[in-house]
């Protein structure tokens, strides 16, 4: 791998985990608008049981795509990890190669460096493969976040229909809007995520 390769595989796995963490601090404002919506439900005058019910169920999909983003944020630590020492493994492979050239200008014996040269290759090669399968593994847990970010929107949906047929004030109407405008953010930074993986 090559230093530009290595600069632009950097940059993106720091991109990852930047929009990671966006959707981390996304997930835990939903929890909190939900459980503001909660209490200013239970202030209100109107009662609006459907409504108090969906901002429960709201604060568990946070809470659930909180441990989905801690899944692929430690699968990200880990892809940096293997990155990294494949990147070492390709540098301690290029000084092989550039010995063994050496030592055949010398006039050495090919067979000297060739047991370490074959090793250091097959090294190389598990690493490259464990990178790709904490690649897929990353994308799978993407996959699953997003998935629950479809339950996420359908109750963000919910909580501003039984807001407005449980006549709440704007109030509530409001947090309502809110919390699908959150989980909307949510939904660009995760498929912006999946989008820096499969590049």
């Amino acid at each position: 791998m090559n230093r530009g390769r290595r600069d632009a595989e950097l940059l993106r796995v720091v991109r990852l985990n930047e929009a990671i963490k966006a959707v981390s601090e996304a997930s835990r404002q939903v929890y909190t608008i939900a459980l503001n919506a909660m209490f200013a439900a239970r202030q209100s005058q109107v009662r609006v049981p459907g409504f108090n019910r969906v901002t429960e169920e709201l604060r568990v999909f946070s809470q659930r795509l909180d441990r989905s983003v801690v899944e692929v944020g430690g699968s990200l630590g880990q892809m940096v990890r293997v990155g990294a020492e494949l990147a070492k493994q390709t540098r301690r492979g290029r000084h092989f190669e550039r010995t063994d050239a050496d030592c055949r200008r010398q006039g050495a014996s090919p067979a000297l460096l060739a047991g370490v040269l074959a090793d250091q290759r097959a090294r190389q090669g598990t690493f490259a493969r464990l990178l790709e399968n904490l690649r897929h593994a990353v994308l799978e847990a993407l996959g699953r976040a997003l998935r629950l970010c479809g339950i996420g929107e359908q109750l963000a949906v919910l909580c501003k229909v039984e807001a407005q047929a449980g006549g709440a004030n704007a109030e509530l109407d409001a947090v309502a809007v809110r919390l699908q405008q959150a989980i909307a953010e949510i939904l660009i930074r995760l498929n912006g995520a999946r989008a820096l993986l499969n590049h």
